[in-house]
Formats: structure tokens, sequence, C-alpha cells
């Protein structure tokens, strides 16, 4: 009697993974995805079953239709669009203006004239002028990192948040939930004690909110008094000064003064309105300086909550419009495919285009998987380097020495469509020249590969790479 009984169990419950997956898969297909990413599902789903269907249910699912960040009513952005001849007048070279069009467009991302932009590379250039900044600040400091660690670093901002907190300052520190797990309580609540303003974004706190546990925010700002701005790749940890197991980070972060900091701390306040329903007059938190130099700056956020993959997009329309050259700092590399596609035919057409990644990795997988690229990109003429001193964390691009584009988005599938971004598309000759000389100092600790080479990896390599480009889409 007992075996029949289990027996039945058994059938009910392989019959209930059958329908699950069956219905999983009809999902999938019905969303007309890119069909290497619906194939990659299903293959999963098929290997593994119950597994499988609870992976998608975790962190397979498309959310951009939900719109998961609403932009409110009373916040405006200022910037004003710009014509054709005002931006002649500038100086911006013609192939570049429809890439204006094109994000003013997809998210009425503005332009803004008249900024200063520094580039700032190592950990302690950056952290030293950030710290005094946020030292000097009078009003008020919003601050939002993906990453936030306990240490010396972070302890050293922890402590400037409580004093200026003390001093009357309004202070707003917003993490990442998966970012900022570890994050002691103890260490959270001095905060709030002093009077600073704490929140996490997209926690997981119950089975409802796990469906959104893929999507994070990954976006890295500050703003002080609503009159200077930081971003990049840099998060808040001991790494970008001290080191790890992998050496010391390098990263890029700028500091933007004028008009463009409206962009900024408008894409703050839109995030921590998500968080804490606080309705803020953008005015309010916006010091009108006026153009403090000659550079051109339009902000891109990016994410699920978007209709259009403005980031990706921006990227492909810019590399389709290089003359002269391209020059790509990232430290993960799984490109969706318009972005090889623009790669390749920029290299074909005699564009000098370059890939630096990092020869060390913090995810071997991801590693593993954007190695497979690499013999396609070398057969079009792209120049790939592995940089060995340490690890290369910089999300920067160059192109013409006119455009850069600095931010927190790798260059993967996960910054494009499932993470919250931004980046500072700079217009100007000045942060051109400054990101090519970083870059061809950091070519110095860099070894160029050999298509030749490259081929007689071994069997095994290969294979390993194919294995973790098949299911990259997934991860």
């Amino acid at each position: 009697m007992l075996d029949i009984f289990l027996n039945i169990l058994y059938y009910t419950f392989t019959l209930l993974f059958v329908i699950l997956d069956i219905a999983v898969i009809v999902v999938i297909v019905l969303e007309n995805r890119n069909p290497v990413k619906t194939l990659a599902w299903i293959f999963m789903l098929l290997v593994f079953p119950f597994f499988g269907a609870l992976v998608y249910l975790l962190i397979g699912r498309n959310h951009r239709s939900k719109k998961i960040l609403k932009r409110w009513a009373d916040v405006h952005v200022q910037g004003k669009k710009v014509s054709d001849e005002e931006l002649a007048e500038k100086g911006v070279p013609e192939h570049f203006r429809k890439i204006f069009r094109l994000l003013d467009n997809e998210m009425s991302d503005r332009l803004y004239a008249g900024n200063n932009v520094e580039v700032y590379t190592s950990g302690d250039e950056i952290f030293d002028s950030l710290f005094r900044d946020i030292e000097a600040a009078k009003k008020h400091i919003n601050i939002e990192f993906y990453i936030i660690e306990e240490g010396a670093v972070g302890n050293h901002l922890h402590d400037i948040l409580v004093r200026k907190a003390q001093e009357g300052i309004e202070v707003r520190l917003l993490y990442d939930y998966v970012g900022g797990f570890r994050l002691p309580i103890e260490w959270k609540n001095s905060l709030k004690k002093a009077g600073v303003k704490i929140n996490s974004f997209l926690s997981a706190k119950s089975l409802l909110d796990l469906q959104y546990i893929n999507n994070r925010n990954h976006r890295k700002l500050v703003i002080i008094d609503g009159k200077i701005a930081y971003t990049g790749g840099v998060n808040i940890a001991d790494r970008y000064r001290l080191g790890n197991h992998l050496g010391l980070w390098r990263d890029t972060f700028i500091k933007v003064s004028g008009p463009a900091v409206e962009a900024m701390q408008h894409a703050f306040l839109v995030d921590w309105d998500f968080v804490d329903n606080e309705k803020i007059a953008l005015d309010d938190y916006v010091e009108k300086t006026g153009e403090v130099a000659d550079e051109i700056v339009q902000i891109v956020t990016s994410g699920p909550d978007n209709d259009w993959l403005n980031m990706l997009n921006g990227i492909v329309a810019a590399i389709n419009r290089a003359r002269d050259l391209v020059w790509i700092h990232t430290p993960y590399f799984i490109p969706p495919e318009p972005l090889m596609q623009a790669m390749e035919s920029a290299a074909l057409s005699g564009v000098d285009v370059r890939l630096m990644l990092s020869e060390k990795s913090d995810s071997i997988v991801v590693s593993t998987a954007g190695r497979s690229y690499i013999d396609q990109l070398l057969s079009a003429g792209v120049k790939v380097y592995f940089y060995r001193s340490n690890f290369l964390h910089s999300k920067a691009i160059v192109i013409d020495g006119y455009l850069s584009i600095i931010g927190t988005a790798n260059m993967d599938v996960r910054s494009f469509e499932q993470n919250f971004e931004l980046a500072a598309f700079v217009y100007g000759e000045k942060t051109g020249k400054t990101l090519m000389d970083k870059y061809a100092l950091d070519m110095r600790t860099c070894r160029e590969l050999n298509l030749n080479a490259w081929r007689h990896r071994t069997l095994w390599v290969h294979a390993k790479e194919s294995l973790a480009r098949l299911l990259s889409p997934i991860f």
C-alpha cells in the first residue's frame, strides 16, 4: 500500500513539474525575446526542469513593461532641446548630432552646455576629492551607490555624513539592497540616529519582492549642494584604495560642475522617490550656476523601467558614427549582437577599435563567457588588450577624441537590460584627450592578443567558453 502511495505521489509531482515547465516555456516564447535568450531558457528548463523553473521565476522574467520606477509630475528637468545650428556653433561634429536626437527622443535626456568635467582614475584621488567636497557641503548631500561596504573607506564616509547631519545638512544615502547586503545594522542605525536619511533599493524582504531580485540599481551618484556631482564605476569599498586578492582596482570617476548637475540630481531624486515616496521639488536642490566651462553633457539613465534600451542604443549609435577611433574600457564583456556588429563594422571600415579587458576577474563565469567573443573581434580587426596590472573595473569609452562615455554600465547584457544604470555622454576635446591619455598609460601594462595565438587555445578552454556563453543570457 505504501509503495502505491509513493508511486502516485511521484507521478503527481512529475506531472506538476511537466505542467509548470510547459507553462513557463509558453510564457517565454510569448515574450518574443531574442531567440538566443529564449533557447537558453528552454535549454535550462529541459535539462533542469524544477530548478530551471524556479530560476526563471526569480531572475528570468521580463519586467520592462511594468515600469518599476514611476516618474512623478512635480519634478521636471529644465535642460533644453538644442538646435543643429546651436550644436554647430558650439563646434559639435555633424556626425555626432544624431546621437543627441536619439537619446532625447528615447528618454528626453536633454543637453547641458557649459560644464566642466574632471576625470579621476585612482582610488586615492577619487576619494580624496569626493570626501573633501562632501566635507564642504553647506545645504544638502545626496549619495547613491550600488555597493557600500564597511571598512576604511566606508567608515570614513560614515563619519563624515554623521558630522554633516549633526551640522544640520540634509543627507540622503541610497544603496542597492543586494550590493549593500553586508552592511551591519549598527552602521546604518548610527547614521539614522545622527539624522541621515538612509534607504535600500528594491529590497527582498518578502517572497513577492524576489521577483525583482535580478533588477539591481547599479548607479553611482553623489550630488553636493546641487552644484557638483560625481559618477562613474567606483563603489564605496576598500579595494580601490587598499586592493584585494585581485590587486588595486583601476576605475574611472568624473566630477561634473555646471548645468548638467541638474540632470544628475533629477536621476537621484527619481530613485529616492521610489524607495521613500518623498516628493521633492527639483528646483530646491539645484544651484543655478550658469555655464562654467565649454563641455556639453547629456546624462543618460537606463533600466527595466524604460521602453528602449537607450544606453545600448546610444553606445551603438556612437560607435557607428566613429570616423577615427573607438577605445573601450570594460571589466565584463558579454555584448548584445548590435554592439558586436557595431564594433566589427567600425574596425572593418578602418576605425581604430580597441577593447581593453581585465586579465584577472572577480567573476570566472562572466570572464569565461566574454572570452568566447574575442576570436570574432580579432578577425574583424578589433585590437584586444588584457590589462595585467591589478584589476580593471573602469567603464569608459572615447570616440574620435571628442565623445566620451563615462558611467556605471558594463558592456554586457545585464547592464543594458536588467540593471538601473547611468552614464554621462560628454562632448568636448578636453575630456576626450584626458581619457585617451589615461588609456595610453593603461596600455603600458597590457598585453595585446594575437589572432593566431588565440586560436591555439586548447579544446577544453574552447568548450568552457562556449558553455559559459550559452548560459550567459540567463545570468
